[in-house]
């Protein structure tokens, strides 16, 4: 988490980041809770290592959330880019 908070900061929002109980099917989620904050949360079902790939994969929502929401659908180039990144952080942060 702190590889993330350090080389992949998200400067527009603060980030709440938790482990919760969801639906079955849903691995994890990115929402906005108000105007400066925003809220990930991942199953608290899944196990390691899978559980970091939903963290990194929600966090990429979280650095793109501006340009995900104003610009183009979920998924895109630009959240391409910062899953990347993000996974980078985590799992090679020497690189």
């Amino acid at each position: 988490m702190q590889a993330l908070r350090t080389l992949c900061p998200v400067t527009t929002y603060e980030v709440t980041v938790r482990r919760a109980r969801m639906a079955q099917g849903d691995d994890g989620e990115c929402r906005q809770i108000d105007k400066g904050r925003l809220f990930v949360k991942v199953n608290r079902e899944i196990v390691a290592p899978f559980d970091l790939e939903v963290l990194v994969h929600e966090w990429a929502h979280a650095m793109t959330w501006d340009l995900e929401h104003a610009r183009c659908p979920s998924h895109s180039a630009y959240w391409g880019v910062a899953y990347a990144d993000a996974y980078r952080a985590v799992f090679n942060p020497k690189e």
